[in-house]
């Protein structure tokens, strides 16, 4: 007890009780599980299978749920720790330091879980942006650079947290990490892995809407896949958010305030990996395609649509199909081939009508 024998300088208290916190972390669990129950559901109604793409989600949450054990175990300790550094609870009760290293060795896992967490819904929309991009040498490319600052990215929020300041004795942590040094250094790698998240989430999101317009598709079908490709804006509004908040309210940030709002983007994050399945629940899994259009003999002129055919495997093609509501003169495709065939006839037999109208025109 000769750690905290004299009543230390009074810190602000936690901005949210620890009763609020648990249920905000707990709901997010619950909320993002429904969700995902949808997406592996929508997917396995629609294709039969599941990709890895799934298995990345699926393990998200299992951290998120870690998380919040994690939290509903050492959450206790938190505000016990908060409640005597702000002067609420005084003297500090007998097993105050052994209490404390348990909420800082707890914050590590947290910590480890989250970043994890986040990564790996950034890996699931790459596995899913390789397959619309994997015969297309450029895209290739990109996606490999991509993925190269999505892994070198995760190593550096992983490698900066401060294990110097979490995992170690409490009179060596008060001694070293209460410093001015210590904080400014804890606020500049909030502010630093806060950029990295963001900025990885802009470089996937590139990756199929730089594919998007040399595709054969109705402007009206490109913007609603751009929405959809960019669904992760949401995630990165909240990585904002809770970094703004958290610098905003005192010189170094309220543990409490910060880890909730940690919780909320993780979450976040789950539910929107999910978002873009929900579309294939209205449709029939009959797909309703547009009827092709009789087809020239003459197929000289589909070497793009060749290309396009072969840079979307069927299960990519599907899943585009599936996006959009058919209108107009219809057929049924009962197997995944003539589904698949039907979308890419109908793309050709649009483009070939435009190519007769264009020679049409220069004969006039």
């Amino acid at each position: 007890m000769d750690l905290l024998s004299t009543r230390p300088p009074a810190t602000e208290p936690a901005k949210v009780d620890q009763g609020v916190f648990l249920r905000v972390i707990w709901s997010g669990v619950w909320i993002s599980f429904l969700c995902l129950l949808i997406r592996l559901y929508a997917r396995w109604r629609t294709f039969k299978k599941l990709w890895f793409d799934d298995a990345f989600v699926v393990f998200a949450w299992i951290l998120a749920l870690s998380t919040a054990i994690d939290w509903q175990i050492v959450s206790g300790y938190m505000y016990q720790f908060i409640s005597i550094t702000s002067g609420q609870l005084w003297p500090p009760p007998a097993r105050f330091v052994k209490d404390t290293e348990n909420y800082y060795k707890g914050s590590v896992a947290v910590l480890v879980f989250f970043y994890t967490s986040l990564w790996a819904v950034k890996f699931s929309f790459l596995l899913f942006f390789r397959r619309l991009g994997q015969n297309v040498r450029g895209q290739q490319i990109f996606w490999w650079l991509v993925f190269g600052f999505t892994v070198a990215t995760y190593l550096i929020c992983i490698g900066d947290i401060q294990y110097s300041c979490l995992a170690v004795p409490l009179p060596k942590l008060f001694k070293n990490c209460s410093t001015d040094a210590a904080v400014r250094f804890q606020r500049a790698t909030l502010k630093l892995n806060c950029a990295v998240d963001v900025m990885t989430d802009y470089m996937i999101m590139a990756i199929p809407i730089s594919m998007l317009w040399r595709v054969q598709m109705s402007l009206r079908k490109k913007i609603a896949l751009v929405g959809i490709f960019s669904l992760a804006v949401i995630t990165t509004v909240f990585a904002i958010v809770r970094v703004t908040s958290i610098s905003a309210l005192t010189k170094q940030p309220d543990t409490s305030w910060s880890y909730m709002w940690s919780s909320i983007e993780q979450c976040v994050a789950i539910v929107v990996a999910c978002l873009a399945s929900f579309r294939s629940l209205f449709t029939d899994p009959k797909t309703r395609l547009p009827q092709p259009a009789q087809r020239p003999s003459d197929d000289s002129g589909n070497v793009f649509l060749r290309g396009i055919k072969r840079t979307l495997p069927s299960s990519v093609t599907m899943e585009l199909a599936s996006i959009f509501k058919s209108t107009g003169e219809s057929r049924t495709y009962t197997t995944d081939d003539e589904r698949t065939q039907g979308w890419t006839d109908d793309i050709e037999s649009r483009t070939a009508g435009s190519r007769e109208h264009i020679v049409h025109h220069h004969k006039v």
